[in-house]
């Protein structure tokens, strides 16, 4: 399912449950802090990285992405990784022992 407005900001967009996260919000610079969010509307474990400076704009996107969604949610965890910046973009980095 695909939900999407006409190229703004401000547009809903919903792909198999999961918001729709511009790159930019993913994009960063030596310093910067990435931080995990969880793109699932049903917080399925669906996670990726964002700059910090992105949380605000990433939370107004997904409630307003998620206000359409009619799934089920999940209870889940994923400990194996953490959020860093690698070559200017905020990733999910295994932990050297995950396996």
């Amino acid at each position: 399912m695909m939900a999407k407005g006409g190229g703004t900001p401000d547009d809903v967009a919903l792909a198999d449950g999961n918001a729709v996260v511009p790159l930019s919000y993913q994009l960063c610079a030596p310093g910067d802090q990435c931080i995990v969010v969880d793109r699932n509307c049903g917080f399925c474990c669906n996670y990726i990285a964002i700059n910090s400076r992105n949380e605000d704009d990433f939370n107004a996107l997904f409630d307003k992405s998620c206000s359409i969604f009619d799934g089920q949610s999940c209870n889940c965890y994923d400990l194996n990784s953490y959020p860093s910046c690698v070559e200017n973009k905020c990733e999910m980095v295994p932990f050297p022992d995950a396996r």
